[in-house]
């Protein structure tokens, strides 16, 4: 199914953990990010042994492994400590092509340009953002928004009324609790 949605020009944007070597070649191109989403590769699947052997020479990828497996190995593990591919990736040719065609899309979109310190915003921005995006979400469908308030309400009715009565006695309060 992937493979015609890709025949017809769609993008297919997948999330895959330990794929097959077969499902693996399958792929174009590989975005690997590293413990905390750093990005430490992205490019095309048929560059990353040579982007590999620039870095640390040493490192082959064996054709008899699972390509996925030996890829994780190298980026996120523990196998070569001297290489730094997070520095490595962000110093790199395709680092700066990435940036670049990052960059003049979210210019050309939304008229604003990349800082390339790239650091979380305040908690405040993000609250605001997120609350303002939300806002925009229940403006957009007010019949789900209006449903949602009438079914608040009439449940809040429903147990006010069961409730209705009762006095202050804890015995004919637990005994309504234990009735519903």
């Amino acid at each position: 199914a992937l493979k015609r949605a890709c025949q017809q020009g769609l993008t297919v944007v997948c999330t895959i953990h330990q794929p097959s070597r077969f499902v693996f070649q399958t792929f174009d191109n590989l975005l690997l990010l590293r413990k905390g989403g750093i990005c430490v590769y992205q490019g095309k699947i048929s560059e990353i042994s040579s982007y590999i052997n620039s870095i640390v020479p040493a490192l082959k990828p064996d054709p008899e492994e699972n390509p996925a497996d030996k890829i994780l190995e190298i980026f996120c593990g523990n196998n070569d400590a001297s290489a730094d591919w997070i520095s490595s990736y962000r110093t790199s040719k395709m680092a700066k092509d990435a940036w670049n065609s990052h960059q003049g899309a979210i210019e050309c979109k939304m008229g604003v340009s990349l800082d390339s310190n790239l650091q979380s915003a305040s908690f405040t921005a993000q609250l605001y953002f997120v609350l303002t995006r939300q806002l925009l979400a229940h403006w957009r469908n007010p019949s789900y928004t209006a449903i949602r308030w009438w079914w608040t309400i009439l449940a809040n009715l429903l147990i006010g009324l069961v409730y209705f009565g009762s006095g202050k006695d804890p015995n004919s309060l637990n005994s309504l609790t234990n009735t519903i």
